[in-house]
């Protein structure tokens, strides 16, 4: 139990499939709560962009309507991802690196990798959900082509540095002293709080090797998800436990590996920083100066 979509089970998310046909469902499972915003007057798209989601959502109806009998066109997650595209785009322009890496932990319908492997990074991925990671295999094979790896059925570790990577859970898992794959940016959008604790723990160890190295590095998420099971004050203890430093709160969430160039814009008095009591409110609304 430690490895398992813990939020996803107690919801009644569908974690598994039987058959090919009813990964349809997968195809824009989440963010329905939010799809309404993507299309307010306000959220502006470049040409790029509309292009780039345009191809993914096109290839995704022709798919569908070949391999599941009936064309599906998402219209809610493919848009979610922009802002973390963004993001990553301005740290990787912003590092002068050519060769950027990005590692992403529960990804959901897979759209963000899609927009990484067609924009040329280098992308490598893992989740515990069975009917998501079957559906993101499918669409990382046609956007990334010739470039991607699927892990399942090899544990090569020269398939692991691949420029485009799927990595099952049960190859993550056994990741311990050394990382087999370094990355710039780690990401893990609206799932660091649905696993256990356990599973966080290591995701957080696991993301420390992997973003050890001079330069830019970053753990980052726009949510952490659902707070059932935890609040965002236990999610930032973990890290500062794990070896990070909280580097930004506004507007996402992000970590840099303790001692890393980026540790100058750490965050200090973390401990109550989302507590919800009213003394920390107080505290928090007179003393603003978080950042040295």
């Amino acid at each position: 139990m430690a490895f398992t979509p813990v939020e996803f089970l107690a919801f009644g998310f569908a974690v598994r499939v039987k058959d090919e046909k009813s990964l349809y469902r997968f195809v824009d499972a989440t963010q329905e709560e939010a799809a309404a915003k993507f299309y307010d007057k306000k959220y502006c798209y470049s040409p790029a962009e509309a292009e780039m989601m345009r191809e993914v959502t096109e290839w995704v109806a022709q798919y569908t309507k070949e391999r599941f009998d009936r064309a599906v066109r998402p219209w809610m997650t493919p848009f979610s991802p922009l802002y973390l595209y963004r993001l990553v785009s301005a740290i990787r322009q912003k590092s002068g690196k050519k060769d950027f890496s990005v590692f992403e932990v529960g990804h959901g319908s897979g759209y963000f990798g899609s927009y990484m492997a067609k924009s040329g990074f280098r992308y490598g991925a893992t989740d515990i959900t069975q009917s998501l990671y079957l559906w993101q295999n499918r669409i990382f094979n046609q956007m990334a082509g010739s470039v991607f790896k699927e892990l399942v059925m090899t544990e090569d570790p020269s398939d692991a540095d691949a420029r485009v990577v799927h990595m099952p859970w049960w190859q993550y898992v056994k990741i311990r002293e050394s990382a087999p794959r370094k990355a710039d940016i780690v990401i893990c959008e609206r799932a660091i709080s649905e696993m256990s604790q356990f599973a966080r723990e290591h995701v957080i160890q696991v993301s420390r090797r992997m973003l050890d190295g001079p330069g830019m590095r970053v753990f980052m998420f726009g949510g952490m998800g659902g707070t059932r099971f935890v609040n965002l004050q236990h999610i930032v203890n973990d890290f500062i436990r794990g070896g990070f430093d909280l580097i930004n709160v506004f507007g996402f969430f992000a970590f840099t590996p303790r001692g890393s160039e980026l540790s100058k814009y750490k965050v200090h008095n973390y401990e109550d920083l989302f507590s919800r009591g009213l003394g920390s409110r107080i505290a928090r609304r007179f003393d603003r100066t978080f950042v040295n």
